[in-house]
């Protein structure tokens, strides 16, 4: 009996394991779909030559539970124009890990996150960093090595060139630097405030605030008053050395007040050794020789107007 319509297609069925062996090359062209199913596995091996998976116009796709590319000696991920990790929430979970790049290499994310858990991170660069930070910027520092013996939480080293450290207050009234020791200064502090006064506070220092130039000269100029006062007491001078207060020209020295003037001591002595005085017998004499030595002990050897 034959039936007249569509072909029976043959279908092979191997009931045991099936052993090809092609010495030379093997060519399979199939005009539709091709497709391999496989209670277990499948393999592709070369021993010697390369494994070639390739569609040249459509897209290649390999899918599973765990996609697992394991090289032997360098892995290779090239695309035409661009690698695409298109995953919404994506994990690597590897041993070590090391990147190398010979051109430029850039990182671009909606928000991104760097962590070495308890490890060190180091970042090296041969050229300038560059941060543009569009927000705020804070950094905490705990610091746990202090335990250790590591009383640095955080230097700054310049082996050349200058460090600045500069708020430009674009908006006016909103800038300004604050350098704290405990919190919100509450030991000492080093104030510049927006409006441009600088206040430098010491609070529980024992000795306060230091300013010392062991070879130079330490100079404090005021456009307007220079102010020195101590609640237990106001110090100037060394002694070892002449301390002078000088005014402006045409300004003076005052102390304590501004209306009664210092005498000047060599011209009050040449003034009283030689004054005197009138009586019924016409004017006396200049003092006696042994009052005019006792003026000089009068005078301080160390206090001189000019």
């Amino acid at each position: 009996m034959r039936f007249v319509g569509v072909p029976l297609t043959p279908r092979p069925v191997v009931l045991d394991t099936e052993f090809k062996s092609i010495s030379s090359d093997s060519t399979t062209k199939i005009g539709g779909k091709l497709t391999l199913n496989s209670g277990k596995e499948i393999r592709m091996i070369s021993d010697t030559g390369n494994v070639i998976v390739d569609s040249t116009t459509l897209n290649t796709y390999v899918g599973g539970k765990h996609v697992i590319l394991d090289a032997k000696d360098t892995l290779i991920l090239r695309g035409g124009t661009q690698v695409i990790r298109d995953t919404p929430s994506l994990k690597d979970a590897i041993g070590k890990y090391e990147m190398k790049v010979s051109g430029g290499y850039s990182l671009s994310a909606g928000k991104l996150s760097l962590s070495s858990g308890l490890g060190a991170t180091n970042i090296t660069s041969g050229g300038p960093i560059q941060q543009i930070i569009g927000g705020s910027s804070e950094e905490i520092i705990t610091n746990k090595d202090l335990l250790f013996g590591n009383i640095y939480a955080k230097r700054l080293v310049a082996l050349n060139g200058m460090i600045v450290i500069e708020s430009s207050q674009l908006v006016p009234l909103t800038g300004g630097i604050d350098l704290n020791v405990g919190l919100f200064g509450i030991a000492s502090s080093i104030k510049m405030l927006p409006t441009g006064d600088i206040l430098v506070t010491s609070i529980t220092g024992p000795t306060g605030v230091t300013t010392t130039a062991p070879v130079g000269n330490i100079s404090q100029l005021a456009g307007l008053i220079a102010s020195f006062a101590g609640t237990g007491g106001t110090t100037i001078g060394s002694p070892t050395s002449i301390t002078s207060i000088d005014g402006l020209p045409a300004a003076g020295v005052h102390v304590g007040g501004s209306t009664e003037p210092a005498i000047l001591g060599t011209k009050f002595a040449e003034l009283f050794t030689q004054h005197q005085h009138s009586s019924s017998v016409g004017p006396t004499g200049p003092i006696m020789p042994n009052y005019a030595s006792k003026i000089i002990k009068t005078m301080s050897k160390k206090v001189f107007l000019g």
